[in-house]
This record gives structure tokens, C-alpha cells and sequence, in this order.
């Protein structure tokens, strides 16, 4: 039916919202889609992060976009709290697992394939000093 449609994007098109749904369009699709497409992006790690973080960060502005307006506030200003907090939680859950991280090894001690890891290891940090060096000439 055509009013339930409607009744579904109207208050998302209102107090606000609809400059959500813009930036869920742009930044959520538009941007990291033309980034991806440059081969730069995808060959830098930090580029490649930071356009998975936007992807990430923009699929919660969906789902918020998705749910909050059909709850009776007056605009988009009364749900700060609601994109703040799974950020915050995110924050502290990255905080606790690299704390984790940094306080274990990295490889088994007894692996049976720890010096077959290592000069696996080793041979990427020439390989990519070797990419450098050609790359700067």
C-alpha cells in the first residue's frame, strides 16, 4: 500500500534526517566506491583502514537512520547519544584488545612452524624494502 510507503519515509525526510540519508548515500556508497576504485587506496594499508572505518561508522548512521525517526523527537539533535555511545563502546572494546594483544606473544613458543613463520616474516620486510627502494629510485 502506497500510505504505509509513505508513511515509512516521511518522517525521514524532515528535522533534519534527510541531510542523514544524503551523507548515508555519499559517504556511506559514493566515496568509499571511488576510493576503492584508485589503486593507491587499496595498496595503503592506512588509506585501506580509514576508508573501512568510514564504510563502518556510515552502515551505523544507516541503521540509526533506519530505526530512530520513527520515535517521536522533534529532529535529528535529541539522538546524539545514540551514535556517540556504539562509538564509545567500540573505543573502549579496540582500547582493551590491543592492551590484550601487546601482553601476549604473537607466535606459540613451541610451534612447529615458528622458524618457517619467521623467515616467511623476514622475506615480506625485504620484499617490501625492496618495493620501496625501486619506488624512490
Amino acid at each position: 500500500d502506497m500510505r504505509t510507503d509513505v508513511c515509512w519515509y516521511a518522517p525521514r525526510l524532515h528535522g533534519g534526517w534527510q541531510w542523514v540519508a544524503i551523507a548515508v548515500v555519499l559517504l556511506g556508497f559514493a566515496l568509499p566506491f571511488g576510493l576503492l576504485l584508485l589503486r593507491r587506496v587499496k595498496q595503503s594499508r592506512k588509506a585501506l583502514g580509514a576508508t573501512a572505518g568510514l564504510i563502518l561508522f556510515m552502515h551505523l548512521v544507516f541503521m540509526n537512520w533506519q530505526v530512530l525517526p520513527s520515535f517521536r523527537a522533534p529532529d535529528l539533535a535529541q539522538h546524539w547519544m545514540d551514535l556517540l555511545m556504539p562509538v564509545g563502546l567500540g573505543c573502549m572494546w579496540w582500547a582493551t584488545f590491543v592492551r590484550q594483544l601487546a601482553a601476549h606473544p604473537k607466535v606459540v613458543a613451541h610451534d612447529d612452524n615458528r622458524a618457517e613463520a619467521e623467515h616467511l616474516q623476514a622475506s615480506d620486510v625485504e620484499e617490501r624494502a625492496w618495493e620501496e627502494s625501486l619506488a624512490h629510485g
